[in-house]
């Protein structure tokens, strides 16, 4: 019968690898997050957020009053909530890297 236990030092806790190149490419997005052109680039991803919150894609009339057939409405929305979420996406990655990295450095 095999017994079980701890083999080894107990005591010694596992270190996290980080790999350089994404901490790298983490620090760069941070960078960025910090220049002109982000803040020019996340107001015009918040313009279109804001765009397809009231319009679906290739209309220029507000939601309420469109003239898409409503069998069509559902196809139209899923879409508009995708370029959504992708755009919010882009923005968070951004974010999250000035975040991380702001964080790291104290």
């Amino acid at each position: 019968m095999k017994q079980q236990g701890v083999i080894g030092d107990a005591t010694q806790i596992p270190k996290t690898q980080v790999d350089k190149k994404e901490l790298a490419e983490e620090e760069h997005l941070a960078e960025f997050s910090r220049t002109k052109e982000f803040e020019r680039l996340k107001e015009f991803l918040e313009a279109r957020i804001k765009y397809y919150q009231k319009f679906l894609p290739g209309s220029e009339q507000p939601l309420r009053t469109t003239n898409i057939q409503e069998k069509d409405l559902p196809m139209y929305w899923k879409i508009a909530c995708t370029v959504v979420e992708e755009f919010e996406n882009v923005l968070n990655a951004y974010e999250s890297a000035r975040e991380a990295v702001d964080k790291k450095n104290g």
